[in-house]
């Protein structure tokens, strides 16, 4: 039991990191990056450095707690199936696309036309990851007040 219940916050932690990696985006990296010259480019560089274990361990321990919360029927059960289809989802189907086309125009002409349509695509979908994170967090959280 105790190893479960561990497994379980971990679950909800990585979840909740995941949150607020959403949130900073929407709120900050993207604003900036939106006023730099050579945001694009340092939007793939992010792209590059973002893919490293720690950060897999987080995305993908957070969309498999979430997956689990819904298979197991538990008490967080719309968290989980909010956060798993809103971000996880999300992701894979709208934002890691974006996320290529990027890569593939950089140092090509076409390069600021696609951040100019990045920008706008991209960020919608972040905030659309961003707002269901936050749902999910509150709802895990909700027990706890």
């Amino acid at each position: 039991m105790l190893v479960l219940n561990v497994l379980t916050t971990l679950g909800q932690l990585s979840m909740l990191i995941m949150m607020g990696i959403y949130f900073i985006f929407s709120c900050t990296v993207m604003r900036a990056l939106r006023q730099s010259e050579q945001g694009a480019e340092i939007m793939v560089l992010i792209n590059r450095e973002i893919l490293n274990p720690l950060f897999y361990l987080c995305f993908f321990g957070s969309a498999v707690a979430s997956l689990t919360f819904v298979l197991s029927r538990s008490n967080h059960y719309l968290a989980g199936l909010i956060f798993f289809i809103g971000t996880f989802m999300v992701t894979l189907i709208k934002n890691v696309p974006l996320n290529n086309a990027l890569l593939e125009a950089s140092g090509d002409a076409s390069l600021q036309h696609t951040w100019q349509t990045y920008l706008t695509k991209w960020l919608f979908w972040n905030h659309v990851r961003s707002v269901t994170a936050i749902v999910s967090g509150a709802l895990l959280l909700w027990p706890a007040a």
